[in-house]
């Protein structure tokens, strides 16, 4: 990431933070003015959703951009065209950041530094993910159909659906922090009321509307909801941020927590086979051995646990393993091991890695548009659910007051 979206990124951490911070502490303090409790957390979630409304705009531009960047490099290439020329006169064609980047693209590879490299520097804000495919790809001589992939719309738009479920937590953050906002002025304000006028009338409150009350004063309740909005804050945040940020997932742990998480990971999972898949395919189609061939796949941009698997694979084989049972002891998917067997003795391995590629695809572009069509509707769900529970403990101790007083009974 440039350094510009570093400090973007830490400033909305900041104010997450703050924002998080307030509204425990309104939550936990009674003694407060109203004031205080209405306009500190209301200021700290309008600064909050100005700031991440411009850096994921910033950020999906720059996406744009860098899939210009990435078509230019995929024409020179089948055209077979000098990269640097090309790169030269596109970027007179072009304005503003993306023709800097194509400036900053030629005089990287003047300079000599391979593409992959060289793409990463001129563009700092590009997925590892298509860093790491260029780079493998010119290691084993397969340049052209990956640029190729890569700007194929099919790609493009799953790998579209994938990056947008990232700004889809944005919706439970923005809602959970609305309504324990809420919370804690009716805990201040409406709450007290009707517990005052329901004792001078000798009337039981609702059961929802107590339950409410009694949450929004019990400390055992308080820790408990601080813990679920804490969660909430906390996954959300790494869900939208830290997929652009690869040490730092690393550092937390992340990556191994997402490959084990049952949807999430299945996804993960799909998209890294997909790519090993691919590129396995293209090199030994160009006649490189498998050992060689998951050589270059390290550098591939994959979750480490997948890393880890390709390295056991590797060095089951050159201890003299066939390449299924060396995938076998390597624990790779059923799948994997039992197509490499049927061709462990034939010339057909890059054809049975092609397939299992296509499947892969398959499987992660179906999972990502399910997911994707799913997610949302689950969160409007519970959301909604949230939003009516609080609504119905304002409201139904009117209905119950009015029946009491009308003769009605409560």
């Amino acid at each position: 990431m440039s350094r510009r979206h570093d400090i973007m990124t830490a400033f909305v951490f900041v104010v997450w933070f703050l924002l998080a911070a307030s509204t425990i502490t309104l939550l936990i303090t009674v003694d407060i003015s109203f004031r205080t409790a209405f306009y500190t957390p209301l200021a700290l979630l309008t600064i909050l959703l100005i700031v991440i409304f411009s850096a994921s705009t910033k950020l999906m531009t720059r996406r744009r951009r860098n899939r210009v960047v990435v078509n230019y490099l995929e024409q020179a290439v089948r055209l077979n065209l000098p990269l640097t020329e090309m790169l030269d006169a596109a970027a007179e064609s072009e304005t503003g950041g993306v023709r800097r980047t194509l400036h900053r693209l030629r005089h990287e590879l003047e300079a000599g530094r391979p593409l992959g490299e060289a793409l990463a520097d001129a563009s700092p804000d590009i997925d590892q993910r298509t860093i790491g495919l260029i780079t493998a790809s010119q290691n084993t001589g397969h340049l052209a159909p990956t640029l190729r992939w890569l700007t194929a719309p099919d790609h493009d738009s799953s790998e579209h659906v994938t990056a947008q479920q990232q700004y889809t937590w944005l919706y439970p953050v923005v809602l959970t922090t609305i309504i324990a906002m809420g919370l804690v002025w009716l805990s201040m304000l409406v709450f007290p009321k009707h517990q005052q006028l329901f004792d001078d009338y000798q009337i039981a409150m609702p059961a929802i509307t107590q339950a409410m009350f009694d949450a929004s004063t019990n400390g055992t309740a308080k820790s408990i909801m601080l813990v679920l909005l804490a969660a909430i804050w906390i996954w959300s945040t790494m869900v939208m941020f830290l997929p652009h940020r690869a040490k730092l997932r690393r550092w937390v742990g992340l990556d191994v927590i997402v490959w084990f998480t049952p949807i999430v990971g299945t996804i993960t999972r799909n998209r890294d086979w997909r790519d090993v898949m691919r590129m396995l395919g293209s090199a030994t189609a160009a006649g490189l051995s498998l050992e060689s061939a998951l050589t270059e796949s390290m550098q591939l941009h994959v979750n480490p646990v997948t890393r880890r698997k390709l390295l056991r694979w590797r060095d089951a084989m050159e201890s003299g393993a066939e390449i299924d049972e060396a995938a076998q002891q390597a624990r790779l998917p059923e799948m994997v091991s039992g197509m490499l067997a049927t061709v462990k003795h034939t010339n057909q391995l890059p054809r049975a890695i092609g397939y299992l590629s296509r499947y892969y695809e398959d499987k992660f572009t179906r999972a990502a548009a399910l997911t994707h069509g799913a997610v949302l509707p689950v969160i409007e769900i519970v959301m909604g659910a949230i939003v009516a529970g609080v609504a119905l403990a304002v409201i139904s101790p009117i209905f119950t007051l009015i029946n009491a007083l009308t003769g009605g009974g409560p």
